[in-house]
């Protein structure tokens, strides 16, 4: 499933609305995501710029979004983020 999103306002509502079954898409460079039923996992990525404090404390809070986990920022912050949780090695 693809779906053509664009990273403003309107992309958080996106990402609670999806529904929760395996999900595989790609948008763009540097902007993909996966929904899983048993392991609810988003990413929203742009390569354009760094997170902001506020997308990073947002993007930390994974009950925020109906259990979808999403970061806005910089593909580095997101595997340093991922790294930091225990995601991924």
């Amino acid at each position: 499933m693809s779906a053509k999103i664009q990273l403003q306002k309107d992309v958080y509502k996106f990402l609670c609305d999806l529904p929760s079954r395996s999900i595989f898409f790609r948008t763009g460079p540097g902007i993909f995501g996966i929904v899983n039923d048993e392991f609810i996992f988003m990413l929203i990525i742009t390569d354009d710029r760094k997170l902001t404090r506020s997308e990073f404390s947002l993007a930390s809070k994974v009950e925020s979004c109906n259990g979808y986990f999403y970061i806005v920022g910089n593909i580095d912050d997101v595997h340093l983020v991922a790294k930091e949780n225990g995601w991924w090695d």
